[in-house]
């Protein structure tokens, strides 16, 4: 292949890219005890009119009589990658208030996995093109982060420190690997100590992935995880988390996938905080042009 042939295929995969790109954008949404059984959801999804960027990965930080204080990854047009930022979310009507942009790096950022203790908040986002996980410790007020330590030297994907179980744990996906069907545990006696694998669970198909830290509903310890058989993101998937005598078991509870209209392509983040959860979907951003393109390429593998 010559050079113009290379610039060619270039220039058609540019206008490819382009046509089918897509966007996410963050709804709300409340549970209650009959969630699992619940078919459909009421969501409500946030307001704003920004074309340069969008947000994905909400975990809720705090829940006001006027606002939502969400953490997200905002993808940034103009750099082409993720950033996190606090948004201000007016809580009666979903618009987006504010955006405060609370850390950039050279490299992508995803999935700001919020951890608390003893009145202190924590960030551990993913940051798994560095090749490891840094827990910061988060200044709500002036918006600073301060690295704490990494959390652990590996390049793991959507990780999740959790404390329900008498010890810590982190439950992860990691590259290349990372929408598989493999999910890595690791234990510490520390929250900030050293970490060291303990299981790895393997399930029938490509649902291994987090998509969001655990959450207690009636008794149960449910872990939601996302569906990326044939996509990334492509739903979320609910499991019942058991313990005993040192190993982990996950019982599926629900599957749940896009039911919106125009977010339709994808969901893969689900967080619950005072009785109130958050979830991302995907949309693209020339639905006609990128269904219609879709459709044709579909045709023309099904005639060759």
């Amino acid at each position: 292949m010559n050079d113009f042939e290379n610039e060619e295929r270039d220039t058609l995969n540019k206008i490819k890219r382009n046509l089918l790109n897509i966007s996410w954008n963050i709804g709300f949404l409340n549970i209650d005890k009959d969630f699992v059984n619940k078919s459909t959801w009421d969501i409500r999804w946030m307001k704003h009119n920004y074309k340069d960027r969008w947000f994905a990965d909400p975990f809720i930080l705090k829940v006001t009589n006027d606002e939502i204080i969400v953490l997200v990854e905002e993808f940034y047009d103009p750099i082409h990658r993720g950033r996190i930022s606090k948004l201000t979310i007016d809580k009666q009507t979903y618009e987006l208030k504010k955006i405060n942009v609370i850390l950039e790096l050279n490299s992508h950022l995803s999935f700001p996995a919020i951890f608390r203790k003893d009145d202190k908040i924590y960030i551990y986002p993913e940051n798994s093109a560095e090749g490891h996980l840094v827990i910061y410790e988060f200044d709500e007020k002036d918006n600073n982060f301060k690295p704490h330590k990494i959390l652990h030297d590996e390049p793991l994907t959507d990780a999740s420190l959790e404390t329900c179980f008498n010890s810590f744990h982190i439950f992860t996906t990691k590259l290349p690997i990372q929408n598989g069907n493999q999910l890595f545990i690791y234990q510490s006696e520390k929250w900030d100590g050293e970490y060291h694998p303990i299981q790895v669970m393997e399930f029938p198909s490509n649902t291994s992935r987090n998509a969001g830290s655990l959450f207690m509903l009636n008794g149960k310890i449910i872990r939601p995880a996302q569906d990326c058989n044939g996509a990334y993101g492509k739903g979320l998937v609910f499991y019942e988390v058991s313990y005993t005598d040192g190993v982990f078991e996950m019982k599926e509870l629900k599957r749940m996938y896009p039911q919106h209209t125009i977010y339709d392509q994808g969901m893969h983040t689900f967080n619950v905080y005072d009785n109130l959860a958050v979830i991302d979907g995907r949309k693209f951003r020339k639905p006609f042009i990128s269904k219609s393109l879709l459709a044709i390429n579909k045709f023309i593998k099904k005639i060759k």
